[in-house]
């Protein structure tokens, strides 16, 4: 099984996986170290430029989405197929994706674009955007924050 599965590295990715590196076949003396108790696991996603581009959640169900496992779930749940299913094809073990649909495991950085693509929703990516400017206005000085909220209510009006 170890060989089959080095065989198609070898024809996917090009690459070779040895004892401790990972050489890029052709190029010699050229490789990277790794982690050998590290599993090879491919980030790269071919398939993704093919997918259609995955639509935005209504307002109403990012509001109701209280943490990254809660988008994430809905994601999953929203497209009828099995979290078992979406882990094979994004590459993790379903024990992983338990784990991060639980809340239990942070949601990497690379898994949010290819769920997305999967699931045909932006509601995970909308959900760390939101986040992301929750956390810069809290980091702001309160005068600051009270300007620019004063000031989109201006605009608003």
């Amino acid at each position: 099984m170890y060989f089959a599965a080095l065989a198609v590295l070898r024809i996917w990715w090009g690459k070779e996986v040895t004892n401790n590196m990972i050489v890029t076949i052709g190029t010699g003396v050229e490789s990277t170290p790794v982690n050998p108790c590290q599993r090879f696991v491919q980030r790269e996603f071919p398939w993704l430029s093919a997918m259609p581009s995955p639509v935005d959640a209504p307002r109403c169900v990012l509001a109701a989405c209280t943490s990254a496992a809660d988008a994430l779930n809905v994601s999953i749940a929203a497209r009828k197929f099995s979290a078992a299913k979406y882990a094979d094809l994004l590459g993790v073990s379903p024990s992983f994706m338990s784990l991060m649909r639980h809340g239990e495991r942070p949601i990497p950085e690379w898994f949010v674009k290819p769920l997305c693509a999967l699931t045909g929703t932006n509601l995970l990516s909308q959900w760390f955007a939101l986040q992301g400017a929750l956390d810069s206005l809290q980091r702001t000085p309160e005068r600051v924050r009270i300007e620019r909220l004063a000031a989109s209510l201006r605009s608003a009006a």
